[in-house]
């Protein structure tokens, strides 16, 4: 939003809901290709928990075949939330804001 100041009075709550189904979709569907060992990394350019850590957690209480890979091994952990995921704020990390969750596949 910080490049696009218009999106922010075009928005409304009852997206946020419409883009978790969405997303939860996509998740689920796109986990069905991975072999065992696969990695499928969700991302987001959203701060929203309903569009980031609620999908990952979401999706790792339903599809126990896969583990999350904390993402301090890729970046710097200042980067890194409570949950192990790429978590960077606006308001605290002077970024646009992002969300990434590496999940690995364990048949």
């Amino acid at each position: 939003l910080s490049k696009r100041a218009d999106l922010r009075w075009r928005r409304n709550p009852g997206e946020i809901k419409e883009m978790n189904k969405i997303q939860s979709s996509i998740i689920q569907n796109v986990s069905k290709y991975l072999e065992d060992g696969g990695a499928l990394v969700y991302s987001t350019c959203s701060i929203e928990k309903e569009e980031n850590w609620e999908i990952v957690d979401n999706f790792l209480n339903s599809n126990d075949n896969f583990k999350l890979e904390r993402a301090d091994k890729f970046v710097s952990s200042k980067y890194v939330d409570q949950n192990g995921c790429l978590s960077i704020f606006p308001s605290s990390n002077g970024l646009d804001g992002v969300f990434a969750a590496r999940l690995i596949k364990n048949d």
